[in-house]
């Protein structure tokens, strides 16, 4: 988060736990629909949530309960109620034009994945119902009230300095660093990509290594950098730069940083090399989330080799494989095509539409 919108978040006395609100919105909805007699469980989209959670400053500073965010949704859904307006100053981009609706609850529609994933909801379609037989985790989610209190001092405060916020950043990573137990986020790649066989004729001898490894979380990058390297490597055949397949190669180790990944070539009638930082993303589901960190080595080697320094923004989930390029992101970022947060590093964001997808090619 910036440091801007989390001193607005302060002056506005938000405090605001996202799974807790949902499930409240949830349990009061059920309670709402019991009373009229109404035999439905209470669900709610990504776009219900942007708008009548998320986005509704009454909601979020506490002004206004659960039981009435709930009563607002039933009510919208029963009028048929349009809450994405393309004319809406509001989800204007850097660059002046309107976000997609799915810029727009993007956020929230990430929260309810991470929920699904958690056994906290079940998904129909795009509606999140409360999972029946987890309702012990359910009550504990909605009536948590363990909160970072780091910010507790600013509270109140006029004149708040984004300095004095940014002090505090390494005491809220570590907070939740060690609020989380690892074993929890661990991701059997095995039940992403299917069975074993497929991933091997779609993806080669690496990453059938990968699968029948130990197929955790930390295998990712590898998983990533593999399948890229055989993109690369189909696309230099087909372009009919034979000689230069064999080149290709991963580079970056434990041991041996450069600030990329991979080391190709552009093959485009040059001897020019293409370095590709791979930034890889698994999940069960396709989600919307595009950002991704690059570190200050990466940043700095970027800015270093401007348009021959590619990152291969890579997207793997049960259903999809999407990769999107992103040519000298230091350029991008002075254009004001890509947002860069100083974090660091930097934070990178960017509108879904900006860039095209690329046909992902395996190597034959």
């Amino acid at each position: 988060m910036k440091p801007q919108d989390l001193k607005d978040i302060i002056l506005h006395n938000i405090r605001f736990k996202p799974a807790k609100a949902i499930i409240q919105v949830l349990l009061a909805g059920n309670e709402i629909l019991s009373k009229n007699g109404e035999n439905k469980i209470m669900s709610i989209s990504a776009e219900e949530a942007t708008y009548c959670i998320f986005n509704d400053i009454r909601f979020t500073s506490g002004k206004i309960k659960p039981h009435k965010v709930a009563q607002t949704i039933i009510y919208n859904r029963k009028n048929h109620i349009n809450y994405y307006n393309i004319h809406d100053q509001k989800i204007k981009s850097l660059r002046g034009k309107p976000r997609s609706k799915g810029d727009v609850t993007r956020y929230a529609g990430d929260i309810l994945y991470y929920m699904e994933i958690a056994n906290l909801l079940d998904d129909h379609h795009g509606y999140f119902y409360l999972k029946g037989n987890e309702q012990q985790a359910i009550t504990l989610f909605s009536q948590d009230k363990t909160f970072f209190n780091g910010y507790e001092q600013f509270y109140g405060v006029t004149n708040v300095e984004i300095s004095a916020l940014s002090k505090v950043e390494p005491m809220l990573f570590e907070y939740v660093n060690q609020s989380l137990n690892p074993e929890l986020f661990k991701t059997d790649i095995r039940s992403i990509l299917g069975d074993t066989a497929e991933v091997d004729v779609i993806f080669g001898d690496r990453i059938k290594e990968v699968v029948q490894g130990d197929g955790t979380s930390k295998d990712i990058g590898n998983l990533g950098e593999a399948i890229v390297c055989g993109h690369e490597k189909m696309r230099l055949k087909i372009a009919g730069y034979d000689d230069f397949v064999r080149l290709v190669q991963i580079v970056d180790t434990p041991a041996y940083h450069p600030g990329f990944d991979i080391d190709s070539y552009e093959g485009d009638g040059t001897e020019d090399h293409r370095y590709i930082e791979v930034k890889t993303t698994i999940s069960k589901k396709a989600i919307q989330m595009y950002g991704f960190h690059m570190s200050p080595n990466e940043w700095r080697v970027a800015n270093t080799i401007r348009k021959h320094y590619c990152v291969y923004r890579l997207m793997l989930s049960e259903s999809k494989r999407v990769l999107l390029i992103l040519r000298d992101p230091v350029n991008l970022y002075k254009k004001d095509i890509i947002e860069a947060l100083p974090r660091d590093g930097m934070e990178i964001s960017f509108d879904s539409e900006t860039f095209k997808p690329t046909e992902i090619l395996t190597w034959q």
